[in-house]
């Protein structure tokens, strides 16, 4: 079956690519983007460029950085629930239904990383937690209340790259070859955003 989406991309060139008709990364049968508006690429560079920095091979980079951007399309991680928003370091609804606070939002980010050990970690499970760290230092993320709305100022926060996030994503890239993964607070954007 050939054929293309009859809406274009709302982030346009954002998206990143020529074509504003892709969907899902160009991938709609394995990815979803419900509201064609999540915007991947600033994940990809960032890992891509720290990863070099932290000696990686060029492959390597790159596999890195494919695993940290697809976080974003896994079906239900931008659900409003504090476990999806860990993933992307964002304050979330708890179990009796009010929303964390910016310092609970950090918490459960810190504690999504924690779970994390150099044995036995699949690629894939540490390019989560490197997601949650890199979200930490995104202007639209960094402990902020999600409701499941995506708006402007979001989609706008999430097209640049922000300071600190190459830096503590080197960091956590070195230490974990090293076999050295310290605790989150190590790499998350500090909790003295919330101030």
């Amino acid at each position: 079956m050939t054929g293309r989406f009859l809406s274009e991309d709302p982030l346009g060139f954002g998206g990143g690519s020529v074509n504003f008709y892709a969907y899902a990364a160009d991938s709609p049968t394995n990815l979803v983007d419900p509201r064609g508006t999540s915007n991947s690429l600033v994940h990809y560079q960032v890992t891509v460029e720290a990863a070099e920095a932290s000696g990686m091979s060029w492959a390597d980079a790159q596999a890195w950085a494919l695993a940290v951007m697809l976080a974003d399309f896994i079906p239900g991680s931008q659900g409003t629930g504090m476990r999806n928003t860990a993933l992307h370091s964002m304050a979330g609804r708890k179990d009796n239904g009010n929303m964390e606070s910016c310092q609970e939002a950090y918490q459960q980010a810190a504690n999504f990383i924690n779970q994390i050990d150099n044995s036995g970690t699949t690629i894939a499970q540490l390019a989560l937690a490197l997601h949650s760290i890199e979200d930490s230092y995104s202007p639209a993320h960094q402990y902020r209340p999600w409701n499941g709305n995506l708006t402007m100022n979001h989609v706008e926060g999430d097209a640049v790259t922000p300071n600190g996030d190459e830096a503590a994503a080197e960091q956590f890239l070195r230490d974990l070859a090293n076999g050295q993964l310290g605790p989150a607070e190590n790499y998350l954007n500090p909790s003295s955003v919330c101030n």
